[in-house]
């Protein structure tokens, strides 16, 4: 976490805005940090969520295309075993999909009017690629969470209702809340 820290003091420190964030961090290493939690769980998620929210003043004063993605699993949602089960089966088209198409389907998915940001004016590139997608939580053409395979094509039916059950249960207030307590006890 300390390296995330230094890394978005050096991001305000040398930039006055960001339009586009690209989260890609990741590991497989199984073990416990120096945090007392493991570590894939410190870089996957509290990681991003400090990437995301240091810089958020410098997204702010962004004229237009205010964005942040971050990729890991997308649509890819579930729980326990069943997510190692397919762990293949996740990590296999990007390993098979050239460095050349992960970029062009980046840049895509950063710019593009079919994923909306919260910008005035300028909200991202036109495209006749089906139109605005729907968020997670249903709207369509809104500010929004998208879930997209690496594909770029919206999570399927059984994600989206696993997404809304989830929020409907207040796992979003229940996980914010030990995300707040777990980022003030390790930083």
């Amino acid at each position: 976490m300390r390296n995330v820290d230094e890394a978005c003091r050096q991001i305000k420190e040398k930039e006055t805005t960001i339009n586009l964030s690209f989260i890609t961090i990741g590991t497989l290493i199984s073990r416990k940090g120096n945090e007392g939690i493991y570590y894939m769980t410190v870089v996957t998620y509290f990681a991003r969520v400090c990437l995301i929210q240091n810089p958020v003043p410098l997204m702010r004063s962004a004229p237009f295309l205010r964005r942040v993605v971050t990729v890991f699993e997308g649509t890819k949602e579930g729980m326990g075993i069943k997510m190692m089960m397919t762990l293949y089966s996740i990590v296999e088209p990007f390993a098979t999909m050239t460095l050349e198409e992960a970029g062009e389907r980046q840049v895509f998915f950063a710019t593009s009017e079919r994923f909306r940001g919260c910008g005035q004016g300028i909200d991202g590139v036109p495209t006749k690629a089906g139109g605005m997608m729907r968020a997670v939580d249903g709207l369509q053409g809104k500010i929004g969470v998208y879930p997209v395979g690496s594909d770029g094509e919206p999570a399927s039916k059984q994600v989206v209702e696993l997404l809304t059950k989830m929020r409907d249960d207040g796992v979003l207030e229940k996980v914010w809340s030990y995300t707040e307590s777990e980022l003030g006890r390790i930083t």
